[in-house]
């Protein structure tokens, strides 16, 4: 069964999460999802205020847009990406 992205508001399948862990700058708590979307790709930020910008990428693309990324993070994603 499909969940909405709160951030997206698009569908997406559902995934596990991260292990998550608290941002050493900011000290907010990070969650990272690995998910596919359901019906479309097309996606925007839903809340201008919590996000920036959001975007479907490789993990390749991840990488380099997250250098140094948190290796949990990282193997997890690899795991659920490949």
């Amino acid at each position: 069964m499909p969940g909405v992205s709160a951030g997206t508001r698009n569908a997406v399948t559902p995934c596990p999460r991260t292990p998550g862990r608290v941002h050493p700058k900011t000290k907010r708590t990070l969650i990272y999802l690995a998910c596919s979307p359901v019906y479309s790709t097309e996606i925007f930020v839903g809340d201008p205020i919590e996000l920036a910008e959001v975007r479907w990428l490789s993990l390749d693309e991840a990488e380099r847009l997250l250098p140094g990324m948190f290796e949990p993070v990282r193997e997890h994603l690899g795991r659920m990406i490949s």
